[in-house]
């Protein structure tokens, strides 16, 4: 058991990595963020104009926060690993607008058509790397989009968005623990819209998304703060995360998941063993089998029935040796039911739609997976 990693101890600094891609000091918010950054060979000259394969980095942070900054050693030790191996490459990685920055959704949202802009920042950054990258060395048909958890996530609507029609901007798809996760439609989101309108005294205003368009930024900020964040009670239940628009999205993920309305590009989708562990120190506060089962009831499936639900109890038992950190006994238990929720939490977000992709997709494209 000695060599068995102590969750508690690690916890913080994976929630640097998560939050910040380093762990590195608070990143400058503005609303000026739209950029992207490029890092080539510096013997670049040396390769043919638009010779280059080219990798595009989309960062994760449960749609919730994050920025290239925090990627910067990754990105540039990637170009020179790369020429090491007399393989060179080209590194883009851009920024997108997060939480109700980038993923505001009520009927208010749906009746303006600005869903998902956070999407619709990567698309658009990616139709400025396709029309552009030939000048920094890299060759457009030749992409190839790459992310990790939410940045995963990204990747694969990415490769459902507008019917599966890609419009040529990439031509394969690396997914690290994340997969098309099942969402609702915009009006599921509409109770974290009233939050925001209510918490920006933007209640009376006859246009409640004209007044949160004109409150400042700071403002803004600080009612988005009083929102359900990935670190509060309901983590993974997202309260900023992409929905169904009728466009970018036509429909729920699963649903254009079974209907073959997927980019036909070639795909790695993988994910690590545990990947609930760090999401369920959110809940430590669940510590008996009747907490766990109403915590699932009314954060994870308000709308199951106790018979639908009794079946899905059985499968993740309460003893403190089963669960997630898996293989571990009683070794981070940190609470008689934290690793039957990290479990729960890793197989709903992470897991299950990992399977049910690559269940639907291994015999239509070229496909590879890993756990």
């Amino acid at each position: 058991m000695d060599n068995i990693p102590d969750v508690v101890k690690n916890v913080g600094r994976v929630a640097g990595w998560i939050i910040s891609g380093d762990g590195s000091p608070k990143t400058p918010q503005t609303e000026d963020c739209l950029t992207l950054n490029v890092i080539r060979p510096s013997n670049y000259s040396y390769y043919p104009n638009g010779s280059l394969p080219v990798l595009v980095w989309i960062y994760g942070g449960g749609f919730e926060s994050g920025s290239t900054v925090g990627y910067d050693n990754l990105t540039t030790a990637i170009v020179q690993r790369s020429v090491e191996l007399e393989k060179p490459v080209v590194v883009v990685s851009m920024n997108y607008r997060v939480n109700a920055f980038g993923f505001l959704a009520s009927q208010e949202v749906s009746n303006e058509g600005v869903a998902n802009i956070g999407l619709q920042d990567q698309r658009a950054a990616l139709r400025w790397i396709k029309h552009y990258i030939g000048a920094f060395g890299g060759n457009s048909s030749q992409i190839t989009i790459w992310g990790q958890s939410a940045g995963a996530i990204s990747v694969s609507l990415q490769m459902l968005a507008y019917d599966g029609n890609n419009e040529d901007l990439f031509h394969g798809a690396f997914m690290q623990s994340g997969a098309p996760i099942p969402v609702g439609n915009l009006t599921e989101g509409q109770k974290y819209y009233d939050q925001l309108v209510n918490g920006t005294n933007c209640g009376s205003s006859n246009n409640t998304l004209d007044c949160l368009r004109s409150t400042s930024l700071s403002t803004l900020s600080d009612a988005i703060n009083q929102t359900p964040g990935l670190w509060s009670y309901q983590s993974l239940v997202l309260a900023w995360t992409p929905r169904a628009d009728g466009t970018f999205l036509s429909d729920n993920p699963q649903r254009m998941v079974q209907n073959g309305k997927v980019s036909n590009v070639s795909m790695v989708s993988g994910n690590c063993a545990d990947e609930g562990t760090l999401f369920a120190q959110s809940s430590l506060n669940v510590t008996s089998d009747e907490d766990f089962e109403d915590y699932i009831k009314t954060i994870w499936l308000p709308n199951a029935s106790d018979e639908e639900l009794a079946p899905l109890f059985e499968q993740y038992p309460s003893e403190r040796s089963a669960g997630s950190p898996f293989n571990t006994s009683v070794a981070n238990a940190i609470t008689s039911q934290y690793k039957r929720i990290a479990a729960f939490q890793g197989d709903v977000v992470f897991q299950a739609p990992r399977r049910f992709f690559l269940q639907h997709r291994a015999n239509q494209q070229p496909t590879w997976s890993y756990r």
